[in-house]
């Protein structure tokens, strides 16, 4: 039940978040990151796409961690997205 992180990820500008484009073995697992835990995790008020995304490659091997756990967990959203919020990540 490991995760795969592609390193692609992708902007969805319908939800503010960032979307990870995330593996169990054939299985596509929709993952992301919200931008205000991006923004707050690193103490940062610019949202744009390309502060985002650096944001993400700062912060990525704790934000992968953070997604493994809530999908082992099977913790997810309704529509059935594991998404890291501020709560995950500003621990």
């Amino acid at each position: 039940m490991a995760l795969t992180f592609t390193g692609t990820t992708t902007w969805d500008t319908d939800r503010f978040v960032l979307k990870i484009e995330t593996f169990d073995g054939d299985k596509r697992v929709a993952c992301a990151v919200s931008s205000e835990a991006l923004m707050d995790r690193g103490r940062s008020k610019d949202g744009s796409i390309a502060s985002l995304l650096a944001l993400y490659d700062a912060f990525k091997a704790e934000i992968q961690a953070i997604a493994q756990r809530k999908y082992a967990a099977g913790t997810k959203e309704a529509d059935g997205l594991v998404l890291v919020r501020t709560a995950d990540l500003n621990r």
